[in-house]
């Protein structure tokens, strides 16, 4: 009976630690800002501009340019 009650604090103080550590790796593993995260149903067989030539394909890499090109005008 007493290796049955020390059995279970071991355990409760094992779940109470993964408690408090589970969610602050979860949150570090989300806070990176350089993912394009987009839902297509394909992914694109290229990622040169110049030899996309499909729609989705060109979607995404707009997309993905989006930051490092712009229009001249």
């Amino acid at each position: 009976m007493h290796h049955m009650k020390h059995m279970t604090r071991g355990v409760f103080a094992l779940f109470m630690v993964l408690t408090l550590l589970l969610p602050g790796l979860r949150v570090a593993a989300q806070d990176d800002g350089n993912v394009l995260r987009i839902h297509q149903i394909v992914y694109p067989d290229v990622v040169d501009p110049q030899k996309s030539s499909f729609t989705n394909e060109i979607a995404i890499l707009a997309l993905v340019y989006e930051g490092l090109t712009k229009l001249d005008t």
